[in-house]
């Protein structure tokens, strides 16, 4: 029997997968590349640095990482500031969780400030 659930924030409670991908795509368009669905699904469970290894790779000499960067994280602050829906799903399994009186846990490996 349990006793405790520990809730991962990113891509469990919250949909962040998909404002990053949004981040990631719109931040390439503005600078002129195409970051195409299929190849973003390469990144899924892919830690940032060999994320962005790749697309300098993909997209050549060309491509300015650090004003990539810039662009995407800002947009993905943005959309932080307005709001990430939560997942599906997620109120039920909270609320269940609740009911049979486990012990609750927040975790995150996320490099963002820590939630309030």
């Amino acid at each position: 029997m349990f006793k405790a659930l520990l809730f991962d924030m990113d891509g469990l409670i919250f949909d962040t997968e998909a404002v990053y991908k949004i981040s990631w795509q719109y931040a390439a368009e503005s600078m002129g590349f195409d970051l195409t669905d299929e190849f973003y699904q390469r990144f899924i469970g892919v830690q940032d640095p060999d994320c962005e290894r790749m697309l300098a790779e993909h997209f050549g000499e060309g491509f300015d990482l650090v004003e990539y960067r810039t662009i995407r994280d800002t947009h993905y602050h943005e959309a932080r500031k307005a709001g990430i829906a939560f997942k599906e799903g997620f109120h039920i399994l909270f609320a269940e969780a609740k009911s049979q009186k486990l012990t609750i846990a927040l975790v995150t490996s996320s490099a963002y400030p820590r939630p309030n």
